[in-house]
């Protein structure tokens, strides 16, 4: 999906319950993201390095976790003679109706900026990255 002008894909929502854990380290291993850590017999959770994968969920042998299960959305990637991988603006969207918002803004912009026969990630160089996130946060909030 990040090689996508417009890329989405599933990814899920954690919290950790350690009432429920029984600190095993199973996540700590499944977590290729390094969001879990293992250490002095407590498990930690650093949500800003979670990729939402969901692995820690399916490896953990007492279900310790809640899940909110949703989107990630990535904008202006590029595959072929110039590559980009898309970036997220908002790191996650639970909502499906906030990701439809978040769609048609981001058609919107592209109609009222693009050039001819422009790509995506060019307009968002060309006009700015910023504008366009302010867009994006607008429909997300609004």
């Amino acid at each position: 999906s990040e090689e996508n002008d417009l890329g989405i894909k599933g990814g899920i929502q954690v919290k950790w319950r350690e009432e429920d854990c029984i600190q095993c380290g199973v996540c700590v291993k499944a977590c290729r993201s390094g969001a879990i850590t293992h250490a002095d017999g407590k498990i930690t959770v650093e949500e800003s390095k979670c990729n939402f994968c969901g692995r820690c969920v399916k490896a953990c042998p007492t279900e310790a976790w809640d899940t909110v299960h949703g989107y990630i959305v990535s904008f202006g990637g590029l595959f072929g003679n110039s590559i980009h991988k898309g970036e997220p603006v908002i790191p996650f969207i639970a909502d499906k109706e906030k990701l439809l918002k978040v769609c048609d803004a981001t058609v919107q912009f592209f109609a009222e900026h693009a050039n001819a026969g422009e790509r995506f990630q060019f307009t968002l160089e060309r006009v700015g990255r910023e504008k366009f996130e302010e867009k994006i946060w607008e429909a997300y909030n609004g």
